[in-house]
């Protein structure tokens, strides 16, 4: 072979070489992209990024990008077709994930197509999942144009992203090692298992892709082409595999085992006389629903985008006393915050950060000082992730910290433990819970599991003060007992303890409230879909839980519970038919049975 007869082009990171035709056209892939958050793959020289993600929320017309329809549907194609194909060799029960072409997505990869940082010095340079929406990259160019994306489909080319096949399969769908040496595991077949990806831990639904005519190419001053496809969820996830193995049916993506029906209303004072509540209806609206001193509860109002899932948590806190904020996660998987000033009508909801999050993850917020609001969620990997907000300032997108220990998604709870000191509890992968911590400002520390795994992976815990200095957790665990879990001062936290009968289903979502100074109070919605109270006096025993009302909830509905007025506690919840229902308790008497307000906007279970 004669040295001048091919044209090789390294692919960056990955220390793969590809053999492209006889010179001058030159091809190159980009380094396969790595499933966490990390920077880019390779760098950009003097280069600015300036073009991660599309400059809009809302994509141009057409594909969003720069690729013509018929080379969207044919690019849609070779992904079905590949993945079929897996599927097929792989696990033969499974009904292979199809991948949709997003106007969105297209048109974040056109940004990075655009931008010089992409193709700097002739090389590919990968966008960094912390600043382009969390989403997977494929890179590839070519010399001279014009530009020819379907290219990188065509397995008979030696330097395609459909000729990875054999290598992955001489891997036989190998999980995806995040150490591997150059030409080895995913630097040799990453391009390919992303485009195949359907682990159902993250499984890719969605593809877009731009490209750029005239830009540099190899180190030789030619100039060409480059195609940039972009994916959610990524894939080439660390420790995981393409093609689930097996021959049943790919169970969907994994989720908290707690995914109980309905809306999850979340509740906070607005001011000292107005009582509000927050939930998504079942289009993926944001609705306000409030109360005025004791008047009745005026039905909900949607605002701002359809954004999120039906049914979707939300999460409310006091910013400042004249500023009440909300997080919800969208269906990309983007934290949202929407806020209200004063009385003033509600701002709807923007977007922030990176989309790290499952959609519609559950959301916990706390003051962590008195200028300083922190939120907690955690993202597609099981890592707990921390935002912030100083004073009015924006919101600090989310990072994470600590260990991959929970289910995507899992419900986290936040409570002041002492002064300076803010606690999480949330459920790990194995059912044990978790504690993580912040001393004032300092970093948080890692989440630390105490207690025997007996919670379904995943359940929600909810957290109160029982007296100042005593810091008390509710759950439900896979049989359907209430457990509580407590911390004196700050000593070390005591295991859960059942009480009371098993009534509730595995992992019940459990809403707490302080009715009395001395009286800390439960709500719970059990198997039959009634709401039961349960009650701790001062530091007595708990009290078995209590049915109250008729069953008109899903088994297992969250509840929201909060201080309406003095010596009045007050109850949400969305009952079957998708409508709100109130329930209160005024001083120590009874509760009332709960009552229905406004339309049926919500989602319903049967």
């Amino acid at each position: 072979m004669k040295p001048n007869s091919f044209a090789t082009a390294a692919a960056l990171a990955c220390g793969l070489i590809m053999m492209g035709p006889a010179s001058p056209p030159a091809f190159g892939q980009g380094d396969p992209a790595l499933g966490p958050v990390a920077g880019t793959a390779g760098t950009a020289g003097a280069v600015q990024a300036r073009g991660e993600t599309c400059p809009s929320s809302d994509p141009p017309p057409g594909t969003g990008s720069q690729i013509n329809d018929a080379d969207a549907a044919a690019i849609v194609r070779a992904h079905n077709d590949a993945r079929r194909d897996a599927a097929r060799k792989y696990n033969p029960g499974l009904t292979a994930t199809p991948v949709v072409w997003d106007a969105k997505v297209a048109c974040d990869a056109q940004a990075w197509a655009d931008d010089p940082a992409s193709s700097a010095g002739g090389g590919l340079h990968h966008s960094s999942r912390a600043t382009n929406g969390n989403q997977g990259e494929n890179l590839l160019n070519s010399s001279p144009g014009p530009a020819r994306p379907l290219v990188a489909f065509d397995p008979s080319v030696s330097f395609s992203w459909m000729a990875e096949k054999p290598a992955f399969d001489a891997d036989n769908n190998a999980p995806v090692n995040s150490g591997a040496a150059a030409g080895t595991n995913y630097k040799a077949w990453g391009h390919y298992s992303q485009i195949v990806w359907m682990n159902p831990a993250s499984p890719t639904t969605k593809v877009g892709c731009g490209v750029k005519e005239g830009v540099p190419v190899g180190d030789s001053g030619a100039t060409g082409w480059i195609l940039v496809c972009r994916y959610l969820a990524a894939g080439n996830i660390g420790g995981q595999q393409a093609i689930p193995p097996g021959g049943a049916p790919v169970p969907p993506p994994q989720q908290p085992s707690t995914a109980f029906s309905g809306a999850r209303p979340a509740m906070a004072k607005q001011n000292d006389n107005l009582l509000t509540a927050l939930a998504v209806d079942r289009e993926g609206f944001l609705n306000v629903a409030w109360v005025v001193g004791t008047q009745p509860w005026h039905a909900p109002v949607r605002f701002g985008p359809a954004v999120f899932p039906p049914g979707a948590p939300v999460a409310m806190a006091k910013q400042n006393d004249n500023l009440l904020t909300a997080l919800a996660v969208d269906r990309e998987g983007f934290l949202n915050v929407a806020w209200v000033v004063g009385t003033q009508p509600w701002h709807a909801p923007v977007r922030f950060g990176p989309a790290v999050f499952p959609p519609g993850a559950p959301v916990a917020m706390a003051k962590q000082n008195d200028n300083l609001l922190t939120a907690l969620a955690v993202d597609r990997e099981g890592f707990l992730n921390v935002a912030w907000v100083v004073g009015t300032q924006p919101w600090h997108a989310p990072v994470r910290f600590g260990p991959a220990v929970f289910p995507p998604g899992a419900p986290v709870a936040m409570a002041n433990q002492a002064r300076d000191l803010l606690t999480a509890l949330a459920v790990d992968k194995q059912g044990a819970l978790n504690v993580a911590w912040v001393v004032g400002t300092q970093p948080w520390h890692a989440p630390v599991r105490f207690g025997p795994a007996v919670f379904p992976p995943g359940a929600p815990v909810a957290m109160a003060k029982q007296n100042d200095n005593l810091l008390t957790a509710l759950a439900v665990d896979r049989e359907g007992f209430l457990n509580v879990a407590w911390v004196v001062g700050t000593q070390p936290w005591h295991a859960p303890v059942r009480f009371g009968p098993a009534v509730f289903p595995p992992g019940a979502p459990v809403a707490m409230a302080k009715q009395q100074p001395s009286l800390l109070t439960a709500l719970a919605v059990d198997e039959q879909g009634a709401l039961n109270v349960a009650w701790v006096v001062g530091t007595q025993p708990w009290h078995a839980p209590v049915r109250f009302g008729p069953a008109v909830f899903p088994p297992g509905a969250p509840v929201a519970m909060a201080n309406q007025a003095r010596d009045l506690l007050t109850a949400l919840a969305v009952d079957k038919q998708g409508v709100l229902n109130v329930a209160w308790v005024v001083g120590t008497q009874p509760w009332h049975a709960p009552v229905r307000f406004g339309p049926a906007v919500f989602p319903a279970s049967p």
